[in-house]
């Protein structure tokens, strides 16, 4: 959740309505102000958020302080709620209830999978993007999410799960000429003819440095690594198959 908050923002999104007001903790047992707080605190934060906090300090002292004068009530109240328990979990699960939501099952994780390959790792977004939308279809199923540490390692094993279908598709692909032409390129191992010790920089290396300034001796030097290229003998289809934006995506991150 964002830390700051304008005032008008507070009142679009964290006003407890009146339906919201009647559900929360009236009984003997659970009516005390730190639980009717952290009731309507978590209530709030999940209708905005789709999602339950995981650490109090995730939801901002200004929006505290909003919900608690709403109720009459301070942020020492808040702070005395207790985050795990039999009490915690029934809110927890009342607030779903109100909200439509369900808890995520072992069969909605491998839904997820698949959608993930399908539809979105293919268009090659950063993390952040990519964490973005998962939260959004979470939200649009009504489900609730797991926690970002489960959530986490299904985003970075499923985008790993991609980049190495996308190699095994680009080298399923590849003569075995070419294979060996792609070695030459990447090759450091021959010493320099000077007896330094030292490694020649590979083809692939200076492929990749800078024209510098336009002239003759820099032309044909372009021209010369376009031969390099050319001779390689790579597919003139070697990504029609690869979704352009994997293939961007994944040159980003080398």
């Amino acid at each position: 959740m964002k830390r700051q908050w304008e005032p008008e923002e507070l009142i679009e999104q964290f006003i407890l309505m009146p339906a919201e007001l009647a559900i929360l903790p009236e009984d003997v047992t659970n009516a005390n102000s730190s639980n009717r707080l952290g009731f309507a605190v978590l209530l709030k934060f999940f209708q905005v958020e789709a999602r339950f906090p995981q650490y109090p300090v995730e939801i901002p002292k200004v929006v505290v302080t909003f919900i608690a004068h709403q109720l009459q009530l301070t942020e020492e109240d808040y702070r005395h709620y207790k985050w795990s328990g039999r009490t915690t979990k029934t809110h927890r699960a009342q607030i779903r209830a109100f909200s439509g939501f369900r808890p995520i099952a072992q069969s909605d994780k491998q839904l997820m999978k698949t959608w993930l390959m399908e539809d979105v790792l293919p268009l090659g977004l950063s993390f952040e993007a990519l964490k973005a939308q998962v939260y959004q279809r979470f939200r649009q199923l009504k489900i609730e999410p797991p926690v970002w540490k489960q959530l986490e390692r299904l985003l970075r094993s499923q985008r790993v799960s991609t980049e190495h279908d996308f190699c095994r598709c680009i080298a399923a692909q590849l003569s075995a000429q070419t294979g060996k032409n792609l070695d030459a390129l990447l090759d450091t191992e021959s010493p320099l003819t000077d007896e330094t010790g030292h490694f020649r920089q590979s083809q692939f290396n200076q492929i990749k440095t800078d024209p510098g300034r336009l002239g003759l001796n820099s032309l044909l030097a372009e021209i010369e690594k376009l031969q390099r290229i050319q001779a390689l003998g790579l597919p003139e289809t070697l990504f029609t198959p690869v979704a352009p934006n994997v293939g961007a995506s994944s040159d980003r991150r080398r």
